[in-house]
């Protein structure tokens, strides 16, 4: 069995939440001491490279509808398009004028984002090991450079949770010092919350276990918001890794309030 990945407690002992997840069975539980949604038996870091660079994901869940278009509708990129632009916009909103700046995309997927962060005047940079999802004849980094720009900016847009360590992967990303992230939000699901239980989701966030993550990562300063449809953050500054206890004093875990009804109740 695996532990809690932010207070290291046993997963055995978390409230149920669901033993399906949208391709096979993956029991998903809510730690009963700080609240985190996640797998109970985690998946390890080497398992989950190899699936993504495999193209397991892709095949597993292939591009979806957009605005009302299939993805082989003549009409997809311009939508496509037209919702990524969408989220720059909420980026430049949240994070502050992308001209001129270096933004690296974590997770860029088919580089829809990286382009439209082109357009905007940014130095898009995108990541990506996936090379299934990459457009043909373009080429992406497998990782963030050693040595990044001053007041550059890592953006990863419903990344996080595809991590093996969440706080890992934040930790090295805020080498950057300032980055934007979006996930699902627990607490406002735009479809059943049983469309996220995925078995690359290691994690589901509410905006508490969120902020936990990048406390724990070292962050300096968080700033989280609900818009209707995700959840997103501007987290800034890197100091050294916290302990849970460290973090626990300064947002009061409240894992043991959960209730399996509650839980059922949002994944319907």
């Amino acid at each position: 069995m695996s532990a809690c990945y932010l207070c290291a407690a046993d997963t055995e002992a978390g409230v149920f939440v669901h033993d399906q997840t949208r391709t096979r069975p993956w029991v998903t539980i809510a730690c009963h001491v700080c609240g985190l949604i996640q797998h109970r038996d985690h998946p390890s870091a080497a398992e989950l490279d190899e699936y993504y660079r495999s193209g397991a994901y892709r095949r597993e869940f292939p591009p979806m509808p957009q605005g009302g278009f299939e993805p082989d509708d003549p009409q997809y990129p311009t939508i496509r398009r037209l919702w990524a632009d969408a989220v720059v916009a909420m980026t430049a909103r949240v994070v502050g004028p992308l001209r001129g700046r270096a933004v690296y995309e974590v997770g860029a997927g088919d580089l829809a984002v990286s382009a439209a962060l082109a357009r905007v005047g940014a130095k898009a940079t995108a990541i990506e090991i996936d090379p299934t999802i990459i457009p043909p004849g373009v080429t992406c980094a497998d990782d963030l450079p050693a040595e990044m720009p001053p007041a550059s900016v890592v953006v990863a847009y419903q990344v996080l949770e595809h991590q093996a360590d969440p706080v890992a992967a934040l930790h090295d990303w805020l080498r950057a010092h300032t980055v934007y992230v979006e996930v699902p939000n627990t607490r406002k699901p735009y479809v059943s919350m049983t469309h996220f239980l995925q078995y690359p989701h290691v994690v589901s966030f509410s905006p508490r276990t969120l902020s936990m993550v990048a406390l724990m990562a070292g962050a300096m300063e968080v700033s989280m918001n609900e818009p209707d449809l995700i959840l997103n953050a501007l987290i800034k500054g890197r100091g050294p890794r916290r302990t849970w206890a460290e973090v626990a004093r300064l947002i009061p875990p409240k894992g043991g309030e959960h209730s399996a009804a509650e839980l059922w109740a949002g994944f319907r």
